[in-house]
């Protein structure tokens, strides 16, 4: 028996064939077109995400003067793509922020011709060129997409892109530098490279940021500031273009030259001359291989050119700063007494900086006349009369009181006696009072209810007894002059400082 021939179940398999071969050339197609570009917008959206995380960290950065604690900001370096159930994506995206410069002594801001107001620090801001070593701070991401992404970079106060295939340079933020008469100069230190997908925190550590603002003022010429910089002259002026002496700024001129073998150029800003300018100086740590600051200047705070009778007291005190203007603590400093003598009964004595950076001397006037009181921070040295002590130098300081003559054998009603320092600690049975005193006394007595004591040494100690509970005390001063007399209550474990007594 012969059968019919039948082609259709061929039409259906070429048809089948075809679509498949039509729906492959479809996916590579969204493989090689679409899933890109969707990826370059998933990596433009990131970066835009990340300049918005760098421009918290330019905030960070310019509010760090003043700050005493440790401020973090938190960068996502890197993107992932979100997984796709056909089609393939790349490997995830990372990105790379790192310092540069901060560790090369030769990327530095100067600020020259600038002399201290204040005559107690003209010492040290004399005019003199001040170099300070800086840095900047660089964001690059590694995209597979994106192409042409920024360099994002934070360099003197200021936020910027920089686009290599245009070679164009786009500020993102203003400047912080110059405010009317206010210079604030942040300077970065130590060294930074973290190159992940994820996010990292970016911490930035107060090296010397506790702000003692000095007003300076031109000295032979106008104040300038220079500083190596990406951003061309015009971005500068555009920048600066508020505080241009011409739209009633103080900024005088601005002006760019190349640096040889560098990409950055030189800027030069250059103040309006015979104003007064306020100076706020940090130093803020980044990474690893952050240094201190060093002693750098001794300032007198307190009693300098006063005057005392014979056998009176003065409190003198001095002040160990850093480059930075700012304090320096657990400092040395020497002190040589003219004419007198300090509390240990001697006219040399040795005292460390405390956490403010300061040091006072309690100064007992014996010989009548304008003694000096020499006191420095230079390591070695006793700053003796005759030894050629130079209170021109940064480090060394020389204070002067004059002693004059008690008149008709005693002491003037007018300056009495007092507690300097009165503290009292206690327990359930006992009580211990620290003192010191300046002017001419006798005798100090300290009371409870139960007990009281007598001394005559200037600084001092006594304990005596009380009752349990909440007991009164009395400590008082006695003298030619008159009388202190300080009072307070104290508990069964009580500190009390001389802020806690009533005296009068």
């Amino acid at each position: 028996m012969r059968f019919l021939s039948d082609d259709r179940a061929q039409s259906i398999q070429i048809g089948a064939v075809l679509l498949f071969g039509v729906l492959v050339v479809l996916l590579s197609v969204w493989q090689a077109t679409i899933i890109p570009s969707q990826n370059e917008d998933i990596e433009f959206n990131h970066n835009q995400d990340i300049q918005q995380q760098l421009t918290e960290l330019r905030s960070t950065v310019n509010s760090m003067p003043g700050a005493l604690n440790t401020r973090s900001v938190t960068l996502g370096l890197g993107v992932r793509y979100p997984s796709r159930t056909i089609f393939r994506n790349p490997g995830p995206a990372s990105g790379t922020v790192q310092t540069i410069g901060t560790t090369d002594q030769q990327f530095n801001l100067t600020i020259s011709n600038a002399t201290a107001v204040e005559s107690n620090i003209d010492a040290f801001w004399n005019g003199t060129g001040r170099q300070y070593n800086t840095g900047t701070i660089q964001y690059r991401p590694s995209y597979n997409e994106y192409r042409n992404a920024p360099q994002t970079t934070f360099e003197h106060s200021v936020l910027f892109n920089r686009f290599e295939r245009e070679d164009a340079t786009l500020p993102i933020t203003g400047q912080a530098l110059i405010r009317d008469t206010r210079l604030t100069f942040v300077a970065l230190n130590g060294s930074l490279s973290e190159s992940r997908v994820e996010s990292t925190s970016v911490d930035f550590d107060p090296i010397s940021t506790d702000t003692r603002p000095v007003e300076i003022r031109d000295d032979t010429g106008p104040i300038t500031l220079t500083m190596p910089t990406r951003l061309d002259e015009q971005q500068w002026r555009e920048l600066l273009s508020e505080e241009r002496v011409t739209n009633g700024g103080h900024v005088q001129s601005i002006s760019t030259t190349p640096i040889a073998d560098s990409e950055r150029e030189l800027l030069e800003l250059t103040l309006e001359d015979g104003e007064r300018y306020r100076l706020h100086m940090s130093k803020v740590g980044v990474g690893t291989g952050t240094t201190d600051t060093e002693s750098a200047y001794l300032t007198d705070i307190e009693g300098n050119n006063t005057s005392i009778q014979k056998g009176n007291s003065q409190k003198l005190t001095v002040e160990v700063r850093d480059r930075f203007n700012n304090p320096k603590s657990d400092i040395w400093v020497n002190a040589s007494a003219e004419g007198g003598l300090f509390r240990d009964n001697s006219n040399t004595t040795s005292e460390r900086s405390d956490l403010d950076g300061q040091v006072e001397f309690i100064y007992q006037g014996n010989d009548t006349g304008s003694n000096d009181i020499n006191v420095t921070i230079k390591e070695g040295y006793q700053p003796q009369s005759g030894s050629g002590h130079n209170a021109a130098m940064p480090e060394n300081v020389t204070m002067n009181v004059g002693v004059v003559a008690v008149s008709n054998g005693s002491v003037s009603n007018g300056n009495p006696p007092s507690f300097s320092v009165l503290d009292a600690t206690s327990d359930k049975t006992s009580v211990t009072f620290d003192w010191e005193v300046t002017g001419t006394f006798n005798t100090v007595t300290v009371e409870s209810n139960d007990d009281s004591g007598t001394s005559t040494d200037r600084n001092g100690q006594l304990q005596i007894d009380k009752s349990p509970g909440s007991r009164s005390i009395t400590a008082e001063v006695t003298g030619p002059g008159g009388t202190e007399t300080c009072t307070a209550t104290i508990g069964n474990s009580g500190e009390l400082t001389i802020d806690d007594f009533s005296c009068n």
